[in-house]
This record gives C-alpha cells, structure tokens and sequence, in this order.
C-alpha cells in the first residue's frame, strides 16, 4: 500500500495480510484476505461515516509526520549502525 492512497484524506480497504499489518494508520480498516461478506460489511460501515476536514487532516498529519524522507533515512541509518555493530 502506497502513502500516497492516504493522502487523499480517506479511509483505505486492505486485506489483512501481514505486509499490510505492519502498516499503522488512522484510515486503514482490515478484512479477512477472500472473506468477501467481511469486506461488503466494511464498505457499508464506511459509507455510512462521515469524513470532514478534520478526519482527513487528522490523516494528512499523520503521514506528514511518519512518512517523510529525513524520517526514512534516520530508520534506515539506524538499522545499518544496529547491523554494523553487530559485525564488530
């Protein structure tokens, strides 16, 4: 799954397979992979909220602050020193 799909401000479908587990976000709801009844449930529970200003900014913000480059890089850095000083 892409930030960019959250971006939009609204809530994402995704099966809940363990690459999309990882991934902790306001707007994302999970169903059973193939469970088809689970993800018409899902659709009609969605389509009845409301998504305002505020619940698509609330999103926005979130991605802006963990889905940033310098925030990537630091993660990334750090994962190589861990490795780095593991060789050591």
């Amino acid at each position: 799954m892409r930030p960019t799909v959250l971006s939009y401000g609204l809530p994402v479908i995704l099966s809940n397979i363990p690459a999309h587990l990882e991934i902790e976000s306001a707007g994302l709801y999970y169903v059973q992979l193939s469970n088809v009844d689970m993800l018409a449930q899902k659709l009609k529970e969605i389509l009845n909220m409301e998504f305002d200003d505020g619940y698509r900014n609330n999103i926005r913000s979130m991605l802006r602050d963990r889905c940033n480059w310098n925030r990537i890089a630091k993660m990334t850095l750090n994962v190589y020193q861990l490795v780095y000083s593991g060789v050591s």
